[in-house]
């Protein structure tokens, strides 16, 4: 069980939530689909760990059709990822025995590591 940080592009939102396993994962990811697969990404941003996870096919989902549902991971103008589609879950580092812990960021940190992805010309 650890807390973690829900952050949707869609509406530019994100919030505090506990998440007791995969599942939960799945679950705050999926946007009432039956299920879905993850990939995560591990970030060092100030100091702090980060384990972020993503709809592992996004790009191939109807929410790709809609660039609102893009966005890539940055602080001061520095990139940080590729480009991100739907849903993404902040949790912390993971443990030696390879558990997640809980996140260091607020909602607030992640709404500025977060935003919009425009493609170059656009």
């Amino acid at each position: 069980m650890f807390k973690a940080i829900v952050y949707n592009p869609a509406n530019s939102s994100a919030y505090l939530t506990q998440i007791n396993d995969w599942r939960g994962i799945g679950h705050h990811l999926s946007d009432g689909e039956e299920r879905v697969t993850f990939d995560c990404i591990s970030l060092l941003i100030d100091g702090k760990e980060a384990t972020v996870f993503v709809d592992d096919e996004g790009l191939l989902k109807e929410k790709a059709q809609d660039t609102n549902n893009f966005f890539v991971i940055g602080k001061d103008g520095e990139v940080m990822t590729h480009p991100l589609v739907g849903k993404a879950i902040f949790a912390g580092g993971v443990d030696d025995e390879g558990e997640t812990l809980d996140t260091e960021f607020t909602p607030e940190e992640v709404l500025y590591l977060c935003y919009k992805y425009k493609e170059e010309g656009k």
